[in-house]
Order: structure tokens, then sequence, then C-alpha cells
């Protein structure tokens, strides 16, 4: 989103399609991006061909494809690849300062975070603990020293949209978070709360995490 920010500061009308499914999350958060559904379901046509039909179709002058990789398909640069974490890249392809991602800028729907912080019944001091990613089939054994003390609450898909948690993630006393959308909306929100990292992609693909993260790994007891 700092991409298209600053493409839009500079007097472009940025499209951007996403999966239909997203649409109505992003798009109250973002009302100067327009957001259009890419048509099908799977495929290079959904990853690629689809989405450069809908910019062709818009009048886009320039397309920028962020994929760092994506199989079968030419349309990423494999030198940076190589080279660069996953959000690094999508800064370079996009000619925009790295420095930018921890300027991130959204309307906030105040009223839905409230609404799940109070359906969570809190009352006293919390650990907010998000442990199964999209790739994980089941919850990662976090260290008994981590939570001891106090109240655990699991990020969980308890609304339509991860962009309810921040109020509840800002209050936490703990943060510990596999890496995931969510954990990188903590780092480029700038929370001081202390946090601590599940790591769980290969070394070049998890993006850049510079806000005093401590990570936990398998059979380890101690962070590092």
């Amino acid at each position: 989103m700092p991409i298209a920010d600053l493409f839009a500061e500079q007097g472009y009308e940025v499209v951007w399609p996403i999966d239909p499914r997203y649409i109505p999350i992003f798009q109250p958060i973002k009302p100067l991006i327009q957001f259009f559904p890419v048509r099908v379901e799977e495929g290079p046509d959904y990853f690629v061909n689809d989405p450069i039909g809908i910019t062709r179709e818009q009048g886009c002058g320039r397309t920028i494809i962020l994929y760092s990789y994506v199989s079968d398909q030419k349309v990423y640069d494999p030198r940076l690849t190589m080279n660069l974490k996953l959000d690094e890249y999508k800064y370079a392809i996009a000619g925009v300062p790295f420095s930018l991602k921890w300027t991130l800028k959204y309307e906030r729907q105040i009223e839905r975070e409230e609404a799940l912080f109070d359906s969570l019944g809190i009352k006293e001091d919390y650990v907010c603990i998000h442990d199964i990613g999209s790739n994980m089939a089941s919850p990662f054994e976090i260290p008994e020293h981590l939570t001891d003390g106090l109240h655990i609450v699991r990020v969980e898909e308890l609304t339509d949209s991860p962009l309810d948690w921040p109020l509840t993630l800002e209050r936490a006393n703990r943060l510990i978070m596999v890496d995931s959308c969510l954990s990188n909306l903590v780092e480029q929100i700038n929370l001081e709360t202390e946090k601590y990292l599940i790591p769980r992609a290969p070394h070049q693909y998890p993006p850049v995490y510079k806000n005093g993260w401590r990570f936990i790994f398998p059979n380890q007891k101690e962070p590092v």
C-alpha cells in the first residue's frame, strides 16, 4: 500500500486487481485506489493474465507486477528475486524507496476494531497469539514462560477482515505471531509492544522485520 500511496501522491490514478473476496476489506480503507475483481478462480489466468487484462482495460500507462516468483510465468526479475526478500523485491521492482514500507496509512474502521475487542471479553493483561498460518496445519508449541500470568487471546478468523484486529493487538502486553499478513501489519504500523515471531518460510521469502522482534523456533525454550 505505501507503494500505491506514493504513486497516488504523485498524481497517478492507481488500479489494483485483487481477489474479489478482498475488495470489501480494502476498498473502505483505501478509497483513492480503484480495486477491481479478478474474474477467474485459479491458474495463470487468475494470477497473471486476468489482472494484466484488467489494467489494459482501464487504460493504465504502466503495470507493475509485484510477484517475486510465479511458477512457469516469466513476469518477475530472477536477478532481484535471488538477492532480495519478498517485500524488498516489491519496492525495488516498483522503483519506490524501501523505507516507505514503514509509513503504512489507511482509514481504520475503529468501530469494527472496538466491537471485536469487546467481543473477546478481556478483563486482564493478555498476550495475543497467532500461531496458525496458511501452510501450517496445527498450532505452534509456545514456550510456557512466554504466556505465564497472561490471559491468552487467540488471533483467529472471528470476523471477515484481519483489519479488525489492530486495536486488540495494540492493547496486548505481548505478541506471539507466525510470519503472516498480520505480523507484517504489526511491523508496518511500528507497534512497540514486546513481540515474538515464529518463522515458517525459506529465508528469502519472509519480509523484513526490523522493529525489535525476537524469534522462536521448534524445540527451543528461549527466543533468539
